[in-house]
């Protein structure tokens, strides 16, 4: 949604400052991992925000006084709101204000009617947005060449986040979102404006760099404007990972290199995520030996990517190793004299350079991958046994929600099933259900004990039925439970239609377009509706 504008802007109130419990408490309570909100800004002695002497809008003549409480206003909502939306409506107020001043002056000097401190905190609120998008990248971007066009400084964790903004937004990464990455870098040491070459260089002048051609001539100034750290590299080593592209992910690993910056542990663990998508356990292993060597802890995130990492390579053993160890670590197993505990971890130890102390236990990822993990490799009986241990373990991540207990002490609730564990399963039925009905003599060549068949599949839908009622549910996963259906029932179409109307009794109708896969899927099961929509 665009900016509001000044008409907009004198029919809305100001916003209230945030209650001091909130602004004091560390998490949020029932959303694991949550931050501290921004605490505002604070008022002027006159009660206001921005310079002491009023802002004169001369080519407004007799509105000075509206414009001034409108000023007001919008700075009062930037210098308090948590929310990117509002910031920005109110930034967009501000900025028609802001040409209206320019215009109006009489010297060639201009003065930011914005405080700076309002527009760092804006850059901040924005950041914390979730998920990055092209739309953010364009607000951090317009909010920081305002920062520098009015002689403010960008900072460098303000450089950081926009070269990150710059280098995601989409489903994929492209070689040309870490162009416009790597560009917006060589914008903060050579001191150019954010963004004044991100989109110019062309992928060749990447992978082939010339001297002569600034700013992807891969040598910096012997004195940048403001230093890079290595969040600075580590990000562009994350992006040029996430490409797939091994000469994009060289050149970020020798920016790190000539800078002679140590790597962290998330730089390692963004080598991990390149690793895993070419399937080589090499480096991988390569990867962890490093982190061992340089001290620094893989953690249980870590943990889970290695996890990831194995499953995808087809390495079942060493997920379910992995796995068993931090089960145990929740719920010791009885000691066996053919299959102990010490055996898989020092096997582990050898063979993988993976240690897992006693206090890292599963988390909801670590669940919700083994579950994927089985399922798509067609161990049902896995899936289902992860899925238990899920149900059955307190959820003590930071910022999980605590419950009194009889004796009111506050207690961990227990962890409940989600929407990406039931369309992990339903996934495995339709790569691997069967009808027994037409087929009985493959239910004979299970491996695992456990049939990915109609009547399982039903009993996963009942569940899946009784997730909270304000769970989205993705346009996949109705097209994955519709073909899991088919595939264990022959494609009934009594039983598919059966299954649609739930699906809209209980998530609401589908709507696209005519070529939709789910409306070719309607069109199948009530060709009537077909008649209908080509009628009206």
């Amino acid at each position: 949604m665009g900016p509001v504008t000044l008409q907009e802007a004198e029919l809305s109130s100001a916003i209230p400052p945030l209650d001091r419990r909130v602004q004091e408490a560390p998490f949020l309570s029932g959303r694991p991992w949550s931050r501290q909100p921004l605490k505002p800004l604070r008022a002027n002695s006159r009660g206001g925000y921005g310079p002491q002497r009023r802002v004169v809008i001369s080519s407004l003549g007799d509105e000075g006084e509206n414009v001034e409480q409108i000023h007001q206003d919008m700075l009062h909502v930037l210098a308090t709101t948590s929310s990117a939306k509002e910031g920005w409506e109110a930034y967009g107020v501000l900025s028609q204000l802001q040409q209206q001043f320019d215009t109006a002056g009489d010297d060639n000097e201009t003065t930011s009617i914005i405080p700076f401190a309002h527009l760092h905190r804006l850059a901040r609120v924005i950041v914390r947005k979730s998920p990055k998008t092209r739309t953010r990248f364009l607000q951090l971007l317009s909010v920081l060449t305002t920062i520098r066009n009015y002689g403010g400084m960008v900072h460098l964790h303000e450089w950081n986040a926009l070269i990150d903004h710059a280098g995601k937004g989409l489903r994929k990464t492209r070689p040309e979102d870490f162009n416009n990455s790597l560009s917006i870098y060589y914008d903060m040491v050579y001191d150019r404006p954010p963004g004044s070459r991100f989109s110019d260089a062309g992928f060749d002048d990447i992978l082939n760099p010339h001297p002569e051609s600034d700013p992807i001539d891969g040598h910096e100034p012997h004195t940048p404007a403001i230093e890079p750290d290595i969040h600075t590299y580590t990000t562009l080593i994350d992006i040029a990972a996430r490409t797939g592209h091994p000469p994009l992910l060289y050149r970020a690993t020798m920016l790190l290199k000539h800078a002679k910056l140590p790597p962290n542990r998330i730089t390692h663990l963004s080598l991990l995520k390149y690793f895993t998508a070419k399937k080589q356990l090499s480096g991988i292993r390569s990867t962890l030996l490093k982190m061992r060597e340089q001290n620094l802890e893989l953690g249980v995130d870590g943990l889970n990517a290695c996890m990831w990492a194995y499953g995808h390579s087809k390495r079942i053993d060493t997920v379910m190793m992995i796995y068993r160890l931090l089960r145990h670590n929740v719920l010791p197993e009885d000691y066996n004299e053919y299959d102990n505990i010490a055996y898989v971890q020092e096997r582990l130890r050898i063979e993988e350079e993976i240690i897992i102390p006693p206090e890292w236990k599963p988390n909801e990822v670590t669940f919700t991958l083994m579950i994927q993990t089985m399922a798509y490799h067609g161990n049902l009986l896995a899936a289902l046994s992860v899925f238990l241990d899920m149900l059955s373990s307190p959820n003590v991540e930071q910022g999980a929600p605590l419950v009194l207990d009889e004796n009111g002490d506050l207690q961990p609730t227990l962890y409940s099933p989600t929407i990406h564990v039931f369309r992990a399963i339903i996934l495995g039925f339709s790569h691997h259900g069967i009808d027994t009905n037409t087929n009985p003599t493959r239910s004979n060549m299970l491996q695992h004990g456990l049939e990915w068949n109609l009547e399982n599949l039903q009993n996963i839908f009942e569940k899946f039925l009784e997730l909270p009622p304000d769970t989205k549910i993705s346009e996949s996963t109705i097209f994955w439970t519709l073909n899991s259906f088919s595939k264990t029932t022959n494609h009934d179409i009594e039983t598919l239609r059966t299954i649609w109307r739930r699906l809209e009794d209980r998530f609401g109708r589908f709507r696209g377009g005519p070529k939709h896969r789910l409306t070719r899927w309607r069109h199948k099961l009530f060709p009537e509706t077909e008649k209908t929509e080509d009628s009206g």
